[in-house]
């Protein structure tokens, strides 16, 4: 049969704290969503120019972002010849002036695809202003928030690490807890494997009448045997 023991008032704070830990760090994605790491994401999608479906992909880190200008043409049949495209990043505040920056094309086996790289000094909202240049060109307008890179340092990477270290640490701790409490609740065995006698037990049976019977017994019997000494 399969006894279960009860867990111990000392445990339970352990545990929760445990738990509660190890809850905390299920949370830890989720509050680093706003420090954007990653693939670049859809800004525009799909977006009529002429005879194009332009596409505008950002990567908004703070520093040097990263945006992509993908274009396809409708219908199936072919891109404008001297396109050129033009990207403008400006606080949504106003506090800075619009930057323009050339998007360099880049090879590709269908439609056309152009990087360029700007610099976003703050995490804040930024216009992006796509200039699609050529025939039938226009113009594209985003808003996008410029996040950290994901990158956290050597402190940041301590306070992550941290909860972990704590949390394995109390887990540790509820083992040894547990089984120190195991092994105090066992009886120590001899060498023949039977449960050994303590000095409490010892004690105990010499205080009961049979024990001192027993005793005064073994005094009788010792004084009886001993030999007397010849005058």
């Amino acid at each position: 049969m399969t006894s279960h023991r009860p867990t111990s008032h000392r445990q339970r704070p352990a545990t929760t704290v445990a738990l509660g830990l190890l809850a905390l760090l299920g949370l830890l994605p989720a509050c680093r969503v706003t420090a954007h790491e990653g693939p670049p994401f859809p800004l525009i999608v799909d977006r009529p120019v002429g005879p194009r479906l332009v596409s505008v992909w950002g990567d908004p880190d703070i520093g040097t972002a990263t945006f992509f200008v993908v274009m396809e043409p409708v219908n199936g049949g072919e891109l404008p010849a001297g396109t050129r495209v033009r990207i403008g990043v400006q606080p949504i505040s106003g506090r800075l002036a619009e930057v323009l920056y050339d998007a360099e094309p880049q090879r590709v086996h269908y439609g056309a695809r152009y990087i360029a790289r700007p610099e976003l000094d703050r995490g804040e909202m930024w216009r992006v202003r796509v200039l699609v240049e050529g025939p039938q060109g226009d113009e594209l307008t985003a808003e996008v928030e410029a996040t950290p890179d994901g990158s956290i340092g050597p402190i940041g990477l301590v306070l992550y690490v941290l909860p972990f270290l704590a949390a394995g640490f109390l887990w540790l701790k509820l083992v040894l807890g547990r089984r120190q409490a195991q092994g105090a609740r066992e009886p120590a065995l001899d060498e023949e494997g039977r449960p050994a006698r303590t000095n409490s037990s010892q004690r105990a049976r010499r205080g009961s009448p049979s024990g001192q019977a027993a005793s005064n017994s073994a005094r009788i019997s010792s004084r009886g045997s001993t030999p007397r000494a010849s005058r």
